[in-house]
């Protein structure tokens, strides 16, 4: 065999048996452990946090007026511009006065008169118990006397009644505000014939406070009155929370408002009670001459109350399970622990955690699908840290 022909294939197969040697040693052993997942972790921290409700309202007087008369008679006047701002007492319709005029007249007369008889029974009286001490006069005329002393003075308090109601019909001729606010369009004109207590003439309305009318669920209180019980919800109660405006263009009313009423029964057809907050509405520049007007929508916030040791933990963080929503944390050894959990919500991206979690915890944001209790991880900590939001909602439904 010629040596000098055979030495390099002798050096290719050599190489070779080296390179496979070199692949062996790099090749990963089947059964060594797969390294812990990586998953996002923050540490939950107790922190006192406002509560925010929210509730669409409607704006309302806080009094309405229906204008009538009280005397029936003809329209001579309408003093007021329709649409305006009027002060109480202000005249608004002027009725035509002559007819009560002489029926004042006439009481005033009879009045007058049942005066003049009663000063005669008075004198009469007094001459005849003087002639009674005396026996010049018997028992009967004295008693004459006084019967018809006491039929003078009860003539008397009759016309002084008639005549007096007489006057006040005829003040009532002048038809005046009873309040302050905005007056509404005429439904009569001058030369209109009005009747007494039924005729409606215009309606007037109190502007200044504006009303807001909004209902709350009864669900809602129900678990208002737990989270106040347990001590979850502290600081003021609903009836001194703090309230604003926001209109439909999501500009902001700037003067705050308070809560003034709250419906102690429940409505049976939509199973919510009735809340009223009162807003000051003072005249202004705009148009209209309020920046409220009655009949709007619009939204109202009430702040007050806080959670005075609140767990907030990002809704990423929670998962479904048969027994309900529960979070993944991880323990000292570095490994997964589950925790069932109740929870309220907490603006639809973040959630507070009532029960199944302690301060301190570390809980598994992202990443919790791929692990289960029990199993080691690596931690990192969460890249989108939850902030504390505006409360929406303080409970879910």
């Amino acid at each position: 065999m010629n040596l000098k022909t055979c030495a390099p294939s002798h050096a290719i197969w050599i190489i070779g048996l080296v390179s496979l040697a070199m692949v062996a040693c790099h090749r990963p052993d089947p059964h060594a452990p797969a390294p812990p997942p990586t998953v996002e972790v923050m540490t939950l921290k107790a922190e006192q946090l406002p509560v925010d409700l929210e509730y669409v309202g409607k704006t309302e007087s806080s009094r309405i007026v229906e204008i009538r008369p009280q005397v029936s008679g003809i329209i001579l006047k309408r003093l007021f511009v329709e649409g305006t701002d009027v002060n109480a007492g202000d005249l608004l319709y002027q009725i035509d006065p002559a007819p009560f005029q002489a029926i004042v007249q006439d009481n005033e007369s009879k009045v007058a008169t049942a005066q003049a008889r009663l000063t005669q029974a008075e004198s009469n009286f007094t001459r005849t118990q003087s002639l009674l001490k005396d026996k010049a006069v018997s028992q009967k005329d004295y008693d004459d006397a006084n019967a018809q002393l006491k039929s003078r003075q009860a003539d008397l308090q009759g016309f002084q009644a008639t005549l007096e109601t007489a006057r006040q019909n005829l003040n009532y001729c002048q038809i005046t505000a009873p309040i302050s606010g905005r007056v509404g369009i005429t439904l009569v004109n001058e030369g209109a014939v009005v009747t007494a207590q039924q005729t409606k003439l215009t309606d007037l309305q109190q502007l200044d406070p504006m009303y807001v009318n909004f209902t709350v669920p009864e669900s809602f209180m129900l678990k208002w009155r737990e989270e106040e019980q347990a001590g979850r919800i502290t600081g003021v109660g609903m009836e001194g929370m703090k309230a604003t405006l926001q209109f439909t263009d999501g500009s902001t009313y700037p003067p705050p408002g308070r809560l003034n009423f709250a419906s102690a029964s429940v409505r049976s057809d939509t199973g919510s009670l009735l809340f009223r907050a009162e807003f000051p509405n003072p005249l202004s520049q705009k148009i209209g001459g309020r920046p409220l007007s009655s009949g709007q929508f619009v939204r109202i916030r009430l702040t007050g109350p806080v959670r005075p040791n609140a767990l907030v933990v990002p809704g990423r963080a929670l998962q479904e399970s048969s027994v309900g929503p529960l979070v993944f944390t991880v323990n000292r050894e570095g490994k997964v622990e589950s925790h069932p959990v109740k929870t309220t919500s907490w603006n639809g991206s973040s959630w507070i955690v009532n029960e199944g979690l302690q301060n301190g915890d570390i809980v598994i944001v992202e990443g919790g699908q791929k692990v289960r209790p029990g199993m080691e991880v690596k931690t990192v900590p969460y890249r989108g840290a939850a902030q504390s939001p505006a409360l929406a909602s303080p409970f879910t439904d």
